[in-house]
């Protein structure tokens, strides 16, 4: 009786937190390589009734430990529903579901069903984030494997150039794919094939290691391919046909081999003293009590929540042109695409040897749609600029030390690009990092309910030489420092005057 009122409180949970729900559901939906999560639920109900034979000793006690687990996941969640990282708030949303089972059916039940409940994890859409360090991987792996075969390679990020052509690793060669199809079938192939702890956690980690290295086959295979065929294969219909054959020839090679280690079925165990007199007071405290620990988050996420009629209006005067600076015109080929802005500040500056495109926006009170850190939020270059770079660079803003983060763009054969310089400012503390701005956001609303913000982006042209660009910003930020730091300042401080 009491695991089929666990099994309702779960559902009151999804109910109450449905708008993460949804934002499950809605990328499920919207993904093909995320469509299996329509069936990670219903995978998890039956793996744990496949192996309910192995429950029947379990003893049921509530657990303080998994009580005090609710409380850590809650505050993920409220921390991710206030920045507005919806992969946080997704994550946060499994723990206390898991949470909310220990703490109610207690440490040895939840051990023996540890496995289907770690599997809720495999629902939530994880590849987009490191999409870029798996296409950084998968060119660095082909370049190397491309050189030990003899063939000269010329590599510029994610780009390089062999004799036969040009390549570049895009998002579609990265691996993501693979990744999640492999932890997904590593999943579904441990829980039935083993029962041993340490033969699952051996597949997980194959699993989640072989397809990386696949991967890196499949990228190398294509290359090497197309150039001994002078183009005429490996590429078009055949490049995808020969990716998935040796992806699909890993895998199952793989779990050919670990048949040879493959668990008898447990046998049915006699039912435990405890579990056999069902649900007594404690259990339904415990039941009630985790059921509420779950759902207050949902208020103390409300009592902080952002409110577009709460943002006041603030308005930046423009900037002077500094001594040895003048005003130019603004670059056609450099835009800047920023959605949900409090107010905006755009100006372009040359001393004669190079011009210096400046963008500031302001944020307040963010939510989703109109958030400072968003994959709409950045700069547009003109199209061919296909090699793409990341620094990080420290640079003097008016006596303090400021991160950036350096992004240039160029074309393969080194010709002038551009190099883009972005920093942030959230409530008077500079980071280049988009992970803490957010959390910093996250902190500001829940301890002061302000999440003031600032994103200071300027571009300038980039030659061959970076050392030319990063002069060039030095002088820059030498010349306008003062400036921008005034304008940081009177949108992110709460307390000041907002006035212009």
């Amino acid at each position: 009786m009491l695991p089929l009122l666990v099994l309702a409180g779960l559902v009151a949970i999804w109910i109450g937190y449905r708008d993460t729900v949804m934002s499950l559901y809605e990328q499920w939906l919207s993904s093909e390589s995320y469509s299996h999560g329509l069936v990670v639920v219903p995978i998890t109900l039956y793996f744990i009734w496949m192996r309910r034979a192995t429950l029947y000793d379990a003893a049921i006690q509530p657990s303080l430990v998994g009580m005090l687990a609710i409380p850590v996941s809650g505050l993920l969640w409220v921390l991710g529903e206030l920045a507005g990282v919806v992969t946080v708030t997704q994550v946060a949303l499994v723990c206390l579901t898991i949470a909310f089972v220990w703490a109610v059916l207690g440490n040895d039940f939840t051990r023996r069903i540890a496995f289907p409940l770690g599997f809720l994890f495999l629902s939530i859409p994880f590849s987009d984030g490191i999409l870029p360090h798996l296409m950084q991987w998968t060119a660095d792996a082909t370049v190397i494997a491309l050189r030990w075969s003899g063939v000269p390679v010329y590599q510029d990020g994610f780009n390089f150039i062999i004799p036969s052509g040009n390549w570049s690793v895009v998002e579609a060669c990265a691996g993501g794919r693979y990744l999640v199809s492999s932890l997904f079938a590593g999943a579904l192939y441990a829980y039935i094939t083993y029962t041993s702890a340490t033969k699952r956690a051996i597949t997980m980690v194959l699993a989640l290691v072989i397809p990386l290295f696949a991967n890196w086959l499949r990228a190398y295979t294509i290359v090497i391919v197309a150039h001994l065929t002078n183009n005429e294969w490996g590429l078009g219909v055949s490049h995808i046909t020969l990716g998935w054959i040796i992806f699909g020839a890993v895998i199952m090679g793989m779990f050919w081999l670990g048949m040879r280690w493959r668990d008898p079925e447990p046998v049915a165990a006699p039912m435990h003293p405890d579990s056999a007199r069902g649900p007594v007071g404690k259990h339904y405290a415990a039941l009630v009590m985790g059921l509420c620990a779950v759902l207050m988050w949902q208020a103390v996420a409300a009592w902080r929540a952002p409110s577009a009629d709460a943002v006041d209006v603030l308005e930046w005067t423009a900037i002077e042109p500094a001594s040895g600076w003048t005003l130019a015109e603004a670059d056609p080929d450099v835009r800047s695409t920023v959605v949900g802005e409090r107010t905006a500040l755009k100006a372009q500056f040359s001393t004669g040897e190079g011009d210096v495109q400046l963008f500031m926006y302001a944020f307040s009170e963010q939510a989703q749609g109109r958030e400072m850190i968003n994959r709409f939020n950045r700069i547009e270059f003109p199209a061919g600029l296909i090699s793409r770079s990341l620094s990080d660079e420290t640079l003097d803003v008016a006596g303090i030390e400021v991160p950036f983060v350096r992004e240039a763009h160029q074309r393969l054969d080194n010709r002038i690009g551009f190099a883009a310089y972005r920093s942030y400012n959230v409530r008077g503390r500079w980071t280049a990092s988009d992970y803490e701005a957010k959390a910093l956001q996250a902190w500001g609303r829940l301890s002061a309910g302000r999440d003031d913000s600032v994103m200071v982006l300027f571009v300038t042209r980039a030659e061959a030489d970076p050392s030319v660009d990063r002069d060039r910003a030095t002088r820059f930020l030498a010349a306008y420092g003062d400036a921008i730091r005034a304008r940081a300042a009177l949108a992110v401080d709460a307390a000041s005057e907002r006035r212009p």
